[in-house]
């Protein structure tokens, strides 16, 4: 029923759009000429590492900016995210964040690469720390705009490039350009509050942003958990956030720290409720980069940085008073605490030269140190006979029969290559390729390229061609004394090819429309097992159509579906957890004296189960948050004000699970956010 629901909106909007830019010509002439210019001049930076119009990237990408997220009054990451096309937001079974990039979905979202102005994020763990762990709520108060290109990114960024990536551009002073203080409160006793200040004197230039984030988090009824109890889910969590850019003249000096603390697991680990874990994590990197301009054919931009993460969290896997496994019970319940530092040391030189007006490039070289250190854990059970031990806790940081992974480092060294030619003024040809080589598994080469054709005036036709990969994590390679994975340190990189044919322009002056059909030949998957192996392979393929309708600066009607099927090449079976329909619809009213109202309507299809399960498949839903936002609330000149309402008619519907958790995990009913701006000067 739902995926007719999508199409039938789907065709109403699309029609009606038609009939928006064709027969309201009287509308059309009142509409501020700026539209027109904004729509044209878009530019973005991700898809090429240059400054290039959307159109002429080659590649599928959608740009949210500081007025959207405003509008939306998005809270995170994850309300940005969940409105493009070709992505998905569920939560695991530890309560985090996971992202869903055409119809692939894992634990840790480790396919897709995300950053902060440029700056990867992601852990040599697990490849997830970017929107899991301690920066999986970046400060909406601090982004300037979201760069989302949707494709193979390997051929310029490397490993985990995969799917997607995402590029998070963070305020400068010249944004900011004085002193605001936000303070927002919402349900689940939820608090944040913020301070954001930027200034210029003279030749420096000074960008802080500093939160804080506190909530019980969700209380979410469990039916049945992996040993049949119900419950409540738990996830009290407070985040620091601090966010530091000092320029002066072409040098560049930012730095980031992040860290979330957790008194609960949502539900857990091993799927069971329980209300002794905790999780702490703390993230933080500095970066120095100097633009250093040649001539004005010719740039140089290095950079150095070091990024630091650590972790430190206890895990109860089965609550107070379980039986165990045959060999003495836990009245404590089973206890582990693993810990863990994660480093990387790297340096980049980028080179930006263009041969004529119609032909530039981009070059450059990269090496990077990984590490894994300071290696600890306790634990209240033997790792290979699951007997409790006689004295409870034990510390088994020494133990090489017990303890959970081992301290190891890798090196990279990577040099890339991307040439932008113009054909002619309506045709361009992107071509690009990246070398990798690992410490521990070798070398990958990958290539890019798109052909771009402006073959009637404001409609463009994209071809493209690419390969990525995604490296092994040291948790892959390297966890072991663990009951159902196991490391393998001869595991090779997960590889993607990737065909997508897109189409791009406007109808009359104020409709937008991309549509994209992509194929991907996914190889040399890592599964999970004893040990883990290179062995999956997928085939997903879909399509993505989004238009846009302007009324005005500051009034438009959205909409964008997704068709996505995800098969194993070998046996045929759809990929879990996934739907093959999504569709989003997101319409804003500018309303008189500064204030706003924006509404986000979310359908989502049913989503297959993994091979094996013989549930039915995880029910579709459909969702719509609202946002009433002012700008001079009360008349107070820099003062702004937002309010939010979650799931508004408090639809009950569910993230997929494994079969552990029999009726799945519950997603949140219908919740409030309210917020006030406060600019200083």
């Amino acid at each position: 029923m739902l995926k007719q629901s999508i199409l039938i909106i789907f065709f109403f909007i699309f029609f009606n759009l038609l009939s928006f830019a064709y027969g309201t010509e009287d509308l059309s002439q009142i509409i501020d000429e700026e539209i027109e210019w904004m729509q044209e001049e878009t530019f973005v930076f991700t898809a090429t590492k240059t400054a290039e119009k959307t159109v002429k990237t080659g590649s599928s990408i959608t740009v949210i900016t500081e007025d959207q997220i405003w509008k939306m009054s998005a809270q995170n990451l994850a309300d940005i995210l969940k409105t493009v096309p070709g992505l998905g937001i569920t939560v695991n079974s530890v309560g985090m964040t996971q992202i869903e990039s055409r119809g692939i979905k894992t634990m840790f979202s480790e396919k897709i690469l995300v950053m902060i102005d440029g700056h990867p994020i992601n852990l040599q763990l697990t490849n997830g720390g970017s929107v899991q762990y301690a920066f999986d709520s970046l400060p909406v108060e601090n982004i300037m705009r979201v760069e989302i290109v949707r494709g193979p990114g390997s051929a310029l960024y490397g490993a985990n490039a995969f799917l997607a990536v995402i590029n998070i551009f963070t305020k400068d002073a010249e944004n900011i350009d004085g002193a605001t203080l936000s303070a927002g409160a919402g349900s689940q006793d939820t608090y944040n509050y913020n301070l954001l200040f930027g200034k210029i004197v003279k030749d420096i230039s000074v960008a802080t942003n500093i939160n804080y984030f506190d909530t019980e988090g969700p209380e979410n009824y469990i039916k049945q958990d992996a040993v049949g109890a119900s419950g409540r889910t738990l996830l009290p969590t407070e985040k620091y956030d601090i966010d530091t850019k000092l320029d002066y003249k072409d040098l560049i000096f930012h730095a980031h720290y992040a860290s979330r603390k957790s008194d609960g697991s949502f539900i857990g680990p091993t799927n069971v409720l329980n209300d002794g874990s905790r999780q702490d994590y703390r993230e933080w990197f500095l970066e120095l980069k100097y633009k250093y301009k040649v001539n004005d054919k010719f740039n140089i931009e290095p950079r150095v940085y070091y990024d630091n993460s650590h972790f430190d969290n206890l895990w109860e896997l089965f609550s107070e008073g379980f039986p165990g496994f045959g060999q003495g019970d836990f009245p404590d319940g089973m206890l582990v605490r693993s810990a863990a530092s994660n480093s990387k040391l790297g340096a980049e030189t980028i080179i930006h030269y263009e041969f004529t007006d119609s032909n530039k490039a981009v070059f450059g070289i990269s090496a990077e140190h990984q590490k894994q250190y300071d290696v600890e854990g306790e634990q209240n059970y033997n790792s290979l006979t699951y007997a409790p031990f006689p004295d409870g806790m034990q510390n088994v940081t020494d133990d090489p029969d017990q303890i959970w992974t081992v301290e190891n480092d890798r090196k990279f060294y990577a040099a890339f290559a991307e040439n932008i030619w113009d054909i002619r003024d309506d045709l361009r040809f992107i071509s690009g390729i990246r070398f990798d080589y690992y410490s521990d598994y070798g070398e990958t080469f990958n290539p890019r390229a798109s052909l771009i054709w402006e073959f009637i005036k404001d409609w463009n036709l994209r071809l493209l061609y690419g390969s990525a990969f995604r490296d092994p994590t040291f948790a892959e390679l390297y966890n072991k004394n663990n009951p159902a994975i196991v490391g393998n340190s001869n595991l090779s990189p997960e590889k993607i090819t990737t065909y997508e044919l897109g189409c791009s322009g406007k109808l009359g002056k104020h409709v937008n429309i991309d549509i994209a059909g992509f194929y991907n030949d996914i190889n040399d998957l890592i599964v999970s097992g004893i040990p883990n192996v290179n062995s999956g392979t997928v085939i997903s393929k879909g399509l993505e159509f989004e238009a846009k309708y302007t009324f005005k600066s500051d009034s438009f009607l959205a909409f964008n579906y997704t068709f996505q099927n995800s098969e194993d090449k070998d046996t045929g079976y759809r990929v879990a957890d996934t739907p093959r329909h999504r569709g989003n619809i997101m319409v804003n009213f500018g309303l008189p004296k500064k204030w706003n109202f924006y509404t986000h309507i979310l359908l989502n299809g049913s989503a297959s189960r993994a091979q094996g399960d013989e549930r039915e498949d995880t029910a579709g839903y459909m969702t719509v948050n609202t946002a009433l936002t002012s700008k001079t609330f009360l008349g107070i000149k820099g003062l702004d004000f937002s309010l939010n309402i979650y799931n508004l008619f408090d639809k009950d519907y569910v993230y997929p699970s494994s079969s552990a958790v029999y009726y799945d995990y519950p997603a949140s009913g219908r919740a409030f956010f309210t917020k006030l701006n406060y600019k200083f000067w």
